[in-house]
């Protein structure tokens, strides 16, 4: 079995919320293990939930 990248799985779960299948339809469709395409989706939503960069961009203060 060959490795997906993080695109590839991007666009399976896309193609998952626009097909109006059920998740295990779906996933029989592409053979797909249900539990396993369930993992990745939520890990998926939780990184795209999680900002960039947690650095801010600081400026210093000026005396009054």
């Amino acid at each position: 079995m060959a490795r997906r990248t993080q695109a590839q799985w991007q666009s399976l779960i896309q193609q998952f919320e626009q097909s109006g299948l059920s998740q295990v339809a779906f996933c029989q469709q592409h053979e797909l293990n249900p539990t396993y395409f369930s993992l990745r989706r939520s890990k998926l939503r939780a990184m795209s939930a999680m900002p960039a960069s947690r650095f801010v961009e600081a400026s210093p203060m000026t005396p009054d």
